[in-house]
């Protein structure tokens, strides 16, 4: 309609279709792309050049670490740490994805991102059936750490659109 504007998050699903006929007017339709300002943040400048090209889950590496990241910031209650985790979550690889970069090392990570979100990530990262481990606490973290990382999963699980089943057993095991 004459005189509006639409804006939208253009992560979320969307397709660009032709002018209808039914408007018989010249329309103007002026698009502005943005980028979120944290993409000057250090941290986010370290995983972006060290991720360069890489795909994953039919997207590249880094947008699929970024996309967690923020899936895990909507959430106002998840501390800085956890968010930063999700923007790292894959860095050492894990049984799913092969991820090796030999010239990434724990006490560099730390230092960008801090020994609690580092510790999250080497969790994610190095635990094997990672979603029974978290839900049956077989890797034996206090409940805190534990939260954590169920809520890192699912944020990562959010991004890959996973299965319905696997969400809904680690959400049944969110303190809310």
């Amino acid at each position: 309609k004459f005189g509006r504007v639409f804006i939208f998050d253009s992560n979320l699903l969307h397709a660009a279709r032709p002018v209808s006929r039914i408007c018989n007017v010249l329309r103007s339709v002026v698009v502005f792309k943005t980028i979120d300002p944290k993409i000057n943040d250090p941290r986010v400048q370290f995983i972006l050049d060290k991720t360069k090209g890489i795909s994953h889950s039919g997207k590249t590496f880094f947008e699929h670490l970024f996309n967690t990241m923020t899936n895990l910031e909507l959430d106002k209650k998840n501390s800085n740490d956890l968010c930063v985790a999700g923007l790292y979550h894959s860095i050492y690889g894990t049984e799913f994805y092969k991820f090796n970069d030999p010239t990434i090392t724990r006490d560099q990570i730390k230092e960008l991102i801090g020994d609690y979100a580092e510790n999250l990530v080497w969790l994610f990262c190095k635990t094997e059936d990672r979603i029974n481990a978290f839900i049956d606490n077989t890797i034996g973290v206090d409940e805190k750490i534990r939260q954590d990382l169920i809520r890192l999963e699912l944020a990562n699980l959010y991004d890959q659109r996973s299965n319905q089943n696997t969400i809904y057993r680690l959400e049944k095991e969110l303190i809310i």
